[in-house]
């Protein structure tokens, strides 16, 4: 096969990724000139470029997507692009924008050799597949825009690896600025209290009585899923008889979101209330429905925090609380009533719910005295503040002053 052809699909990439096979020698040294070609031609045009990437392409819901959708809305002649992968149930939304990139194609790493800046939400792979970064990667800037919330969950073996790799580490609040300086050891002049870029777009659209359950990923295989502690809990709140007449009788209605790593498992959830939905990926972002909600139930998953952010109240349910922390760990005691209520057995969650109904879901005063301390800037100018920090990597100002760029 031409290479020109193979550039185009994956299977360079497989090339490359076996060492045995006698083509990659032959393909890293094109690459390699590539490289050198696309750099000269870089210099040449003095062109500024920004890629940025989500979740390894397959998502549009996370603070890469929000960063490049301000990108483009408040600075359209910069050259700023975004990955994404035909397989993404989000991708048909974005087709049509020549600054969204395939990734895998011989665009995203023309652009990938190219680019100024990368920015990425979980890790390397966002930007390109996890074996060649590093091997490519000249002198690119790194700004890790983030994914989720510190607090609940500790560091995994990458975040821990790469934590200094970044140029800018942006977080949401002084607690997380904190947690990062005195018990991951990241350097203080790479941390940004920006605040997130997601939370310019999240704004209430309550329009009618509803409550979200989106517990945290757990790793688990299909084998044993019915015979776990969690699917025997969420099965059994799911079902639960009084928590079913309630919300019919209050016209509520509960979404059930279960984490994309754990979609292969949602048919294995049923229940037979009406006013229970259970969400299927695409249908919903967890943004769309943080917005819609009144109510948030969870157990460790940070986008309770983007919950809190808004004002509403929120359900803590952990009942694996020991298992956990064994497995992840936290930053902060999870058997203090933090940002929301925590619980440990069905009866309070289903107590907790007609509760707050009857208060039309008014958040405590406690949990909202304490959010002005830790997050001061609520503003929806966390963007403008990225892309501040941004450009002043390699005294980029002139990105945003100079309308030809």
């Amino acid at each position: 096969m031409p290479y020109y052809k193979t550039l185009s699909n994956l299977n360079l990439f497989i090339i490359l990724l076996n060492k045995e096979n006698i083509t990659n020698r032959v393909m890293v040294l094109f690459y390699c000139l590539l490289q050198s070609a696309l750099t000269l031609l870089q210099h040449k045009n003095h062109k500024i470029i920004w890629l940025i990437g989500e979740n390894a392409g397959d998502c549009l819901q996370d603070n890469g997507y929000y960063f490049y959708r301000y990108c483009r809305e408040q600075h359209p002649r910069d050259n700023t692009f975004f990955l994404i992968k035909k397989s993404s149930p989000f991708y048909n939304e974005l087709r049509k924008d020549n600054h969204v990139i395939l990734y895998g194609s011989f665009r995203h790493i023309e652009l990938f050799f190219s680019a100024n800046i990368l920015f990425y939400t979980h890790n390397f792979k966002d930007i390109l597949y996890k074996k060649l970064f590093n091997f490519f990667r000249k002198n690119q800037k790194l700004v890790y825009l983030h994914h989720g919330v510190l607090g609940f969950k500790k560091f995994d073996k990458f975040y821990s690896k790469n934590k200094n790799a970044m140029n800018i580490f942006t977080v949401g609040s002084e607690l997380e600025k904190d947690i990062l300086i005195t018990q991951e050891g990241v350097y203080q002049e790479k941390i940004k209290t920006t605040g997130y870029a997601r939370y310019d777009y999240l704004k209430n659209k309550v329009h009618a009585k509803e409550i979200v359950y989106i517990p945290t990923h757990r790793s688990m295989n299909t084998a044993d899923i019915k015979n776990t502690d969690f699917y025997l809990k969420t099965q059994s709140l799911l079902n639960n008889t009084e928590l079913n007449e309630f919300l019919k009788q209050q016209d509520i209605t509960l979404h059930f979101y279960l984490h994309q790593a754990m979609c292969s498992f949602l048919d294995d959830f049923h229940c037979t209330s009406p006013n229970i939905k259970i969400i299927k990926y695409g249908e919903y972002t967890p943004l769309q429905l943080i917005k819609r909600c009144n109510l948030m139930i969870t157990d460790y998953s940070s986008v309770s925090w983007d919950f809190f952010y808004l004002g509403k109240p929120v359900i803590f349910y952990r009942f694996d609380i020991n298992n956990y922390l064994n497995d992840r760990d936290s930053y902060i005691d999870l058997n203090k009533n933090f940002i929301g209520d925590v619980v440990l057995d069905e009866d309070q969650v289903v107590r907790l719910i007609k509760q707050y109904s009857c208060k039309y879901f008014k958040e405590n005063k406690l949990y909202s005295e304490y959010r002005k301390k830790i997050m001061p800037k609520i503003d929806h100018n966390n963007c403008q503040r990225i892309y501040d920090e941004a450009c002043k990597l390699n005294n980029l100002y002139q990105f945003n002053k100079n309308p030809s760029h």
